[in-house]
């Protein structure tokens, strides 16, 4: 069995593949692009533009709309900006559930290097153990056995006897 301390390198690896794929780029270029939007409108909801409206300002910039946005995604939500409106507040129910979208999104990205690193030594193991059987089942036929192929429990004991390894390379 590999110890932990091996699989660095290829964890690495796999983790580097990650953050130059198209799929890690597009969430990331998609979501920040949400959040400028949804930014946006909050800013019109909730700063001097909403003055025009007869509303009170609670945000001073863009910047501090852009700052919200980013806060309520990550579900930080420091407080310090909250919105006051009643669309304001809707805009920040939608943000957060949008945000646990996001984030889970990038989960599994990276969840996928992880797994791809412990897999695919297993999909080799898994068609040499299948070359195995089919020998073995192949063989039980051309015998003629009573009661038909062995289990599979079966195939890997005459398998390990070393019967069948020379016909499956």
């Amino acid at each position: 069995m590999r110890s932990f301390y091996f699989k660095g390198k290829g964890i690495i690896r796999n983790l580097k593949e990650i953050f130059v794929s198209f799929p890690f780029w597009l969430i990331t270029f998609l979501g920040n692009f949400f959040i400028i939007i949804v930014s946006s409108i909050f800013y019109f909801l909730e700063g001097p533009p909403a003055i025009q409206f007869g509303g009170t300002m609670y945000i001073h910039s863009f910047a501090d709309a852009v700052w919200w946005g980013f806060v309520t995604v990550t579900s930080v939500g420091y407080g310090d900006i909250v919105p006051h409106t009643l669309l304001g507040r809707i805009l920040g129910i939608f943000l957060m559930i949008f945000g646990a979208g996001l984030f889970a999104s990038y989960t599994g990205l990276f969840a996928k290097a992880f797994l791809e690193y412990e897999i695919g030594p297993m999909e080799e193991e898994i068609k040499e153990l299948e070359k195995e059987i089919h020998v073995v089942t192949d063989f039980v036929k051309e015998q003629g056995v009573p009661g038909g192929a062995p289990s599979i429990f079966e195939a890997r004991k005459f398998s390990s006897q070393g019967q069948f390894r020379a016909a499956t390379k």
